[in-house]
């Protein structure tokens, strides 16, 4: 509780079942860092890159990301409320069981993402809306084709 934990540099490391309150993590490099079933509330992560960040199970309250990369984050199975993420690059972004409320994704480069259905309560931008869009089409089962010559579509004669 009111940490400032500042160049940390490990292969990993692990705060699993572990509470933080009011804590900032700034500028560190951490290969893998586990927090498997932690309890996150007012907590940031400034600067720095963590290649694994694991989360999953845990409880995100009034957490920011920022300026940060995280090659792979796992918050399956959390719960998130009130995250945001500022000038962030995410590489894999696993959401599989997550539950979030008031997320906001807008500031987060993500390059993949699993458990498309744990995006409900994000805030994504217009364009990674379009690039979500083959992974929410296949999501809902819809097939994508090529368009048709115009004047083809339903209802028209």
């Amino acid at each position: 509780s009111d940490c400032l934990l500042t160049g940390i540099g490990a292969g990993s490391l692990d705060v699993s079942d572990s509470t933080w309150r009011d804590t900032v993590l700034e500028g560190s490099r951490i290969g893998a860092l586990a927090g498997v079933r932690t309890q996150w509330s007012n907590v940031r992560v400034r600067g720095g890159k963590l290649d694994f960040l694991v989360l999953a199970g845990g409880r995100l309250d009034d957490v920011a990301f920022e300026d940060c990369t995280i090659d792979e984050l796992d918050l399956g199975d959390a719960r998130l409320k009130n995250v945001t993420f500022t000038r962030c690059r995410v590489g894999v972004l696993d959401l599989e069981g997550a539950f979030l409320v008031d997320v906001d994704l807008t500031g987060a480069a993500m390059h993949t993402i699993r458990g498309i259905a744990g995006l409900r309560g994000a805030t994504v931008t217009d364009g990674q809306l379009i690039e979500l869009g083959p992974l929410l089409a296949a999501h809902l089962g819809i097939r994508v084709g090529p368009g048709g010559a115009p004047g083809n579509e339903p209802g028209t004669e």
